[in-house]
C-alpha cells in the first residue's frame, strides 16, 4: 500500500504568513501612533514664558546709565542689576522683578559694569581699579582682583570670570579669586586692536566675544567671535556684530 505523499506548501500556509505579517504591521503603526502621541502631548504640555515687560524707577535726581554694560539679568531673571547716576554719584540698584522698588547697592559709589554670578547670589562689578563682587542679600563689598576691567565681564559656571582688561589687547580671566591670566592675545596680523564683551557659554567650554579691527568707539568693522577655553583658539562667528549675547534657543543675538 503506497504511503500519502507529506503536504506541501499551500494556500493556508500562505494566508497565515499573510495575517502574521499584517498582524506585525499593525503593531508597529500601533506603537509609532503612541510614540507620537506622546510627544506632541509633551510639547503641548510644555508652558510658554510669557512675554514680561517691566519699568524700572530710580530715586528722584537719578537716571540710568545707558550704555549697553550698565545693565545685567540674573540667570534665572528675577533680578536686575544697573548703574544709576545722578549729578553727585553713580552707583549700583538692584530691582526684583517681583517688586516695585529699585534698592540701592550699599558702598557700590562709582561702580559700573555690573554681572551676575552663575548662582545670581552676587553681582561683580567694577570700581576704580578693581573687580569686585557683593551678595544680592546684602552686606560689604568683596575685592577679587586689583586689576582694570573694560567693556564688561562674564562669571562662567566654573568660577572663571572673564573681561577685558585693557582698552587696546585681548581678555583676561581669573580663576577661583586668584590671579589675573591673559586669556587671548589680539592677532596685529590681522589688525585686531581689542577683544571685548566677553560672555561664557553654557557648560564653561566657550566664550562669545567682540573683535575689533577698526575704530574701537564706534567699532564699525567690529566682528563677533567664539573662543573655545579647551584650545584656546578662536574664529568669526559674525561679520559686521558686536555685544553678542546667547539666549536659551542656541542662538547669539547682537548689535
Amino acid at each position: 500500500m503506497t504511503e500519502p505523499a507529506e503536504p506541501g506548501p499551500g494556500v493556508g500556509d500562505e494566508r497565515r504568513s499573510m495575517q502574521t505579517w499584517k498582524r506585525a504591521a499593525l503593531v508597529a503603526i500601533a506603537v509609532a501612533l503612541v510614540t507620537t502621541g506622546v510627544a506632541l502631548r509633551s510639547l503641548l504640555m510644555t508652558p510658554v514664558r510669557p512675554v514680561t515687560r517691566a519699568v524700572i524707577p530710580l530715586p528722584p535726581g537719578y537716571e540710568r546709565n545707558t550704555f549697553r554694560t550698565s545693565l545685567a539679568l540674573s540667570p534665572d531673571g528675577r533680578l536686575v542689576a544697573y548703574v544709576g547716576r545722578s549729578d553727585q554719584a553713580t552707583g549700583l540698584f538692584l530691582r526684583a522683578l517681583d517688586e516695585l522698588d529699585a534698592k540701592p547697592i550699599a558702598n557700590t559709589e562709582g561702580a559700573s559694569l555690573p554681572f551676575f554670578s552663575p548662582d545670581g547670589q552676587w553681582v561683580g562689578f567694577e570700581l576704580g581699579n578693581e573687580l569686585m563682587k557683593v551678595s544680592v542679600s546684602g552686606g560689604a563689598p568683596v575685592t577679587i582682583a586689583d586689576t582694570q576691567v573694560h567693556s564688561g565681564a562674564s562669571w562662567g559656571p566654573d568660577g572663571r570670570i572673564v573681561y577685558t582688561a585693557r582698552e587696546i589687547g585681548g581678555l583676561t580671566q581669573i580663576l577661583a579669586e586668584g590671579e589675573p591670566e591673559i586669556l587671548t592675545v589680539s592677532d596685529r596680523g590681522r589688525r585686531e586692536k581689542t577683544h571685548r564683551w566677553a560672555e561664557v557659554l553654557p557648560g564653561g567650554k566657550a566664550v562669545l566675544f567682540t573683535l575689533c579691527t577698526g575704530d574701537i568707539l564706534s567699532f564699525d568693522d567690529a566682528s563677533i567671535a567664539v573662543l573655545s577655553l579647551e584650545t584656546g583658539e578662536y574664529r568669526v562667528l559674525i561679520e559686521g556684530g558686536m555685544h553678542a549675547r546667547y539666549s536659551a534657543t542656541g542662538v547669539a543675538h547682537h548689535y
